[in-house]
């Protein structure tokens, strides 16, 4: 079993709860079963427990299982996963190299291209956004969504507001 520690996270307004919560049931533990030297072992232990959980880094080992997975199999699948963690966590520059790896491997894949856009315009890149939209395009011009991303950000480019036609 991956175990990974993230100590980013102790000092949060959720570690103190959990911290908190741990103490209650260790007090709870501790009247319920009486006073003596075993029911003081709560605090310690429930106190463990509630570290461990706040500490313990879920992020850190989907990723490294993700990597792993990745590298045994070169599944584009895989990256894709990986591409959607780093998305969902914010790490926008981690995200982009995955998927530039994935258009590296596949070129003619409009819908990395599309996703790699729709970062970029997270990053602050719409220049690079748009030309990602518009590739797409050209390798499948059947694909809506960059055919309204680019919609988007031209009109939004000349300071004209979005005029959908419904």
């Amino acid at each position: 079993m991956d175990f990974a520690f993230n100590f980013e996270f102790l000092f949060s307004y959720v570690a103190l709860f959990i911290i908190l919560v741990a103490f209650a049931i260790a007090y709870l533990t501790y009247s319920a079963v009486g006073k003596n030297v075993f029911s003081l072992l709560s605090f310690p232990f429930f106190l463990l427990v509630a570290l461990f959980i706040i500490l313990k880094d879920e992020r850190g080992i989907l990723i490294k299982n993700l990597e792993r997975k990745y590298h045994s199999t070169k599944d584009e699948k895989i990256l894709y996963q990986l591409a959607s963690v780093y998305e969902f966590e914010g790490d926008i520059p981690k995200a982009i190299e995955v998927y530039m790896k994935i258009i590296e491997s596949n070129p003619q894949d409009d819908f990395a291209l599309v996703k790699l856009g729709i970062i970029m315009i997270h990053a602050g890149r719409k220049d690079i956004a748009l030309e990602a939209f518009k590739t797409a395009l050209k390798i499948n011009p059947d694909n809506q969504d960059a055919k309204i991303l680019i919609e988007i950000l031209e009109s939004t480019e000349n300071g004209d507001e979005i005029k959908r036609k419904r």
